[in-house]
């Protein structure tokens, strides 16, 4: 962000930045939403889907159809951009949520490539076990990992081939129980195969013990965001990043989440300034230096992503289109959420069946009409 910062005053002299570093998700809308409500708040904001979408609702942001670029938003990135049809955001990634491999306990255990479907990573946990490899870590003490390993499940046995699912689900016209109940049965079979076990797995941090286990080697797979990639090159981890592999065959569709955006203050004094700021970002190479370091792929109409080796598995999903996205605009949000990460816990305390599971989940999403 710094040097892109830097180039910006560099290539507007004119322009004078003040960027300020707030931390991150309820810190960072009890931060804001007062400045907004004063009318101070900063000309430019990062926002994602639910906080532009609540800013945006209440008038806090400008609208931004004018924009030189708005044309070329990426058409998926829609629902995530936009309220009420008006585009508030400027997609700065859309990031895989997917598996990471350490290649070299792989093939300490003869597996030669990371599995793309559900037989193959079975196939592969068993070999790992054999050659006295540690397999799987899937930490899920917030709830994070369980929705998001729910989610990444029905990219490839619930979305393929339906179209606006989500929107469905949130209006009532789909429900999750049962589309998802095999999503949710794949989940718990790596406890039933003796590859996870989940009670334990509930004590453990996902964003802090999971990666430090995984990059020192205590285990060949880990759940989580291709944000983490870099850290792990960095750290010398011989890593793959692929799409959870939950096809029952062939390859599977990775699972998305549609991160960050920048959004503009509607009460600002130098709109001109801040269109200026996100045009900046609409350069490619711009835009690629932030791509690069996030292992995101880009929000555009025929922009360009990283080309990484240690990616590539998971961006042959994204360009053959073989993605879904994390509901994070419709049906999981608010107390619906709360209720995906409790219940999904609660089955894998065995306290629920997932039929049970699933139709609390859209008993909650029923509330949200």
């Amino acid at each position: 962000m710094a040097e892109i910062n830097a180039l910006f005053e560099k290539e507007h002299p004119e322009i004078k930045l003040e960027f300020e570093v707030v931390p991150p998700n309820d810190a960072y809308v009890q931060a804001l939403s007062p400045q907004f409500l004063a009318g101070d708040a900063p000309d430019v904001v990062m926002t994602d889907a639910p906080k532009m979408t609540a800013w945006a609702e209440s008038g806090y942001l400008e609208p931004l159809a004018d924009s030189t670029w708005a044309d070329d938003v990426d058409p998926n990135l829609k629902p995530f951009t936009t309220v009420d049809g008006e585009l508030y955001g400027f997609p700065m990634e859309q990031i895989g949520i997917g598996i990471f491999a350490n290649m070299d306990m792989l093939a300490a255990a003869a597996v030669d490539a990371v599995p793309t479907n559900w037989s193959d990573f079975t196939a592969s946990l068993e070999a790992l076990q054999a050659a006295g490899q540690p397999g799987l870590n899937l930490p899920n003490k917030a709830g994070w990992t369980g929705r998001m390993l729910l989610t990444a499940s029905a990219a490839s046995l619930v979305y393929p081939g339906t179209s606006d699912l989500d929107e469905k689900i949130l209006l009532g016209e789909e429900t999750l129980d049962p589309t998802w109940v095999g999503a949710l049965d794949q989940v718990m079979e790596l406890q039933d195969l003796g590859f996870v076990d989940w009670p334990t797995q509930l004590g453990v941090d996902e964003f802090t013990q999971g990666k430090s286990d995984f990059i020192a080697g205590n285990s060949a797979y880990w759940f989580q965001g291709a944000w983490n990639l870099q850290s792990m090159i960095d750290e010398g981890v011989n890593v793959a990043f692929a799409p959870w592999p939950g096809a029952d065959s062939g390859t599977s569709h990775g699972l998305l989440f549609p991160g960050t955006m920048w959004s503009v203050n509607a009460s600002s004094d130098v709109k001109d300034a801040a269109a200026a700021y996100l045009e900046f970002w609409n350069d490619p190479e711009v835009l690629g230096l932030y791509l690069d370091a996030e292992n995101a792929f880009t929000t555009f109409t025929g922009g360009t992503s990283p080309d990484k080796e240690q990616l590539s598995v998971f961006s042959d999903a994204f360009d053959a289109g073989d993605v879904a996205y994390t509901p994070v605009s419709t049906w999981m949000v608010g107390d619906a959420l709360t209720a995906v990460n409790s219940n999904v816990q609660s089955r894998m305390l065995g306290d629920v069946e997932s039929a049970a599971a699933l139709e609390a989940i859209d008993d909650a999403v029923s509330r949200l009409r």
